[in-house]
């Protein structure tokens, strides 16, 4: 499986869908996490939509900070949404061999006054 995690400091290039069909397709991607994505939630849902994969969870930035998009492929296995925030999104992942684990996506705000509620959060998983 091949995953990559990427701060795309802003998705609203035209040549955004384009850059992630040639990522996924190049490096054979099952499971992309795409921070800091500063699109609002209707129109990421439209632009996720249209990334090739087959599921999705998605945080909403706030203003013009922030947003989580994961995107993978059913080759993946099961993957189901534990927990999320603001600040991250927490899966468990069945592989298709049974293996059970946990991957957690963080975008931390640069805000260093949400630290440590980030840090509570983690702690507690």
């Amino acid at each position: 499986m091949n995953y990559m995690i990427w701060n795309s400091c802003g998705i609203g290039a035209r040549s955004f869908p384009a850059l992630i069909h040639d990522l996924k397709d190049h490096y054979k991607l099952n499971f992309i996490a795409i921070l800091e994505t500063r699109c609002a939630q209707q129109m990421a849902l439209i632009r996720a939509q249209r990334l090739g994969f087959a599921d999705m969870e998605i945080v909403d930035c706030e203003g013009y900070s922030g947003g989580i998009w994961c995107l993978w492929d059913d080759s993946i296995g099961e993957i189901s949404l534990v927990e999320c925030n603001h600040q991250f999104i927490h899966f468990q992942i069945i592989n298709s061999d049974g293996t059970i684990w946990h991957l957690t996506v963080v975008y931390a705000s640069p805000n260093p006054l949400t630290w440590q509620n980030l840090w509570d959060n983690l702690h507690r998983l």
